[in-house]
């Protein structure tokens, strides 16, 4: 899987400039084994807007170090809006979030990345509403370079792990 991560990347986004528009919509891709989804709100040229981005590598039959994958991210997705920490990582239950630092979180906006069983990545943006005193999750408008990177670097993170296993 590792030895050519990189496609996985590049056919979302062919896939995203190839149905541009307005409307939500569910793209779907695979390459050697992994899959991308991503919840559009709308798609152009060069930059989409994305209500969630899931990634999901092959089980490799080895349990995932959650604890690797987690640092291996926060060192990678230094690109992100906000720079994102460790917030809960539970090997024991096979999982973790990751979250943009408090510190960073714009108006009370913030990213968070699931890590699910080692093999898949979900990654969100939430708004912070203080009077109702809940989140809700938000469109995150991405450049189409930096979906690309994303993409590649949650495939490339969670396979690497089970390569090495």
């Amino acid at each position: 899987m590792a030895s050519d991560d990189r496609g996985l990347g590049k056919k979302l986004i062919d896939a995203l400039k190839n149905s541009s528009g307005s409307g939500r919509r569910e793209i779907e891709v695979d390459h050697e084994g992994a899959s991308a989804r991503a919840k559009v709100r709308g798609s152009g040229p060069y930059g989409s807007s994305i209500e969630g981005l899931s990634v999901q590598v092959p089980d490799g039959g080895e349990e995932a170090d959650i604890g690797r994958q987690a640092d291996a991210l926060v060192d990678r997705l230094s690109y992100l809006p906000e720079r994102i920490k460790k917030h809960e990582i539970a090997p024991g239950l096979g999982g973790g979030v990751l979250r943009s630092e408090p510190e960073d979180m714009r108006e009370r906006e913030y990213q968070e990345i699931k890590l699910n069983g080692g093999k898949e990545a979900d990654v969100r943006r939430y708004k912070y509403d203080k009077k109702k005193r809940e989140r809700r999750e938000i469109p995150q408008n991405y450049a189409h370079e930096t979906l690309e990177r994303l993409t590649d670097d949650l495939a490339g993170t969670l396979g690497d792990d089970a390569a090495e296993d």
